[in-house]
C-alpha cells in the first residue's frame, strides 16, 4: 500500500492528492508524499535483505506448547475484537 502506480495504494492516494491540490493544502500534500517515500524505501530495504543478502545465521526455534498457546490466545483476542467492534461500527 505504499502507492506504487499499478497497485491499490496508488489509486487511494491519487484520490486523496487531487482534492489537496485543488484546496491548496500543500503541507498535508508534502507530508503524504514524504511518508510515501519513507515507506517505499523501507519496504525496498526489507525486500533487499530478504531476497538478496545471504545470512550465515541458521534460524531455528523449538515448537513449544507455550508458544502455541500464545499464538492461539492472540488469534482468539483478534477474533473476539472483530466480533465486538463490528456492531459498534454499524452504529456509526
Amino acid at each position: 500500500m505504499s502507492g506504487i502506480p499499478p497497485f491499490a495504494g496508488f489509486f487511494s492516494k491519487w484520490l486523496i492528492l487531487f482534492p489537496l491540490i485543488e484546496n491548496v493544502n500543500f503541507y498535508i500534500l508534502f507530508s503524504i508524499i514524504l511518508s510515501s517515500f519513507l515507506v517505499i524505501f523501507s519496504c525496498l530495504k526489507i525486500v533487499k535483505i530478504i531476497y538478496f543478502e545471504m545470512s550465515e545465521f541458521d534460524f531455528y526455534f523449538e515448537k513449544k506448547s507455550r508458544l502455541k498457546f500464545i499464538i492461539l490466545l492472540c488469534l482468539f483476542i483478534n477474533f473476539l475484537m472483530f466480533i465486538l467492534i463490528s456492531p459498534l461500527v454499524n452504529l456509526l
